[in-house]
């Protein structure tokens, strides 16, 4: 049985994960559905409990750092089973998203979509944690603005525009009280992230009619991605300068979260 495609979820701790991720079980697929969700073991664990009683708790799944480590046998994912990974919101996101990409890419796991939760009222009160939250938009097909009471609707339009004068392809919307408008919507796998990075490892370049636009005569042979003439660039938040240092060097989140 194959397993069906992972999301990625990206923010610091808190930011209504809980509501967002109870939305998405509900009222995000079909109501057969079942789920895990994979959760840092450094953040508090979380049990997801559907209002409605049809479903029952989705059990976290903790994992820690050395889970990550090419070898290793754990977390364990049951097949067929819809799956949820938040990312350690205590941690640079750059660095997890190229550990999580080896691990999935290990287990033949395809990525349907990144999602950030941004912490309106935190980055609000922090402005120099904005560079962390770049990062985690710049990969992310969907950006959904979280704990925005207090936050002035100044500060909320400000936000958004930074991005759409950027031209950022993700969507952005709001958690509202009630919840998520369209949680289908946001889930659907369909890549409007900033960085190619990841689409790079999405491309079945045996099984696909065509490699960036170009046609394939032959559909059985595979083609060799350094054969292309336009090569997807490097990532800028990926890229390393001579002695391993990141390019685009992030602020340490934990400077700025409460202790």
């Amino acid at each position: 049985m194959q397993h069906p495609p992972v999301y990625w979820i990206l923010g610091i701790p808190g930011s209504e994960k809980q509501k967002v991720l109870q939305d998405f079980t509900e009222n995000g697929f079909a109501p057969e559905t079942a789920y895990q969700v994979l959760t840092p073991a450094s953040e508090p664990e979380m049990e997801f409990v559907a209002r409605g009683g049809m479903r029952g708790p989705v059990e976290p799944v903790p994992y820690t750092d050395a889970d990550l480590e090419e070898g290793s046998a754990t977390p364990k994912l049951k097949l067929g089973t819809q799956t949820f990974i938040l990312f350690d919101g205590t941690h640079n996101p750059v660095d997890q998203i190229e550990a999580w990409k080896t691990w999935c890419t290990l287990r033949q796991l395809k990525l349907a979509r990144v999602i950030t939760l941004v912490d309106c009222r935190f980055l609000s009160e922090n402005e120099g944690a904005t560079a962390w939250f770049d990062a985690c938009i710049h990969f992310s097909d969907a950006v959904l603005l979280a704990n925005r009471r207090d936050v002035s609707n100044r500060w909320l339009e400000d936000f958004q525009q930074r991005y759409k004068k950027q031209k950022f392809p993700c969507i952005i919307d709001l958690v509202k009280k009630g919840g998520l408008d369209n949680p289908a919507f946001i889930l659907e796998p369909e890549p409007r992230r900033m960085s190619l990075a990841l689409d790079e490892w999405e491309e079945d370049y045996s099984t696909s009619n065509e490699y960036q636009g170009i046609p394939i005569e032959d559909e059985g042979d595979p083609i060799d991605p350094d054969d292309v003439d336009d090569p997807i660039p490097e990532d800028p938040y990926l890229t390393r300068m001579p002695g391993g240092r990141r390019l685009k060097k992030l602020p340490d989140i934990r400077e700025f979260l409460p202790s």
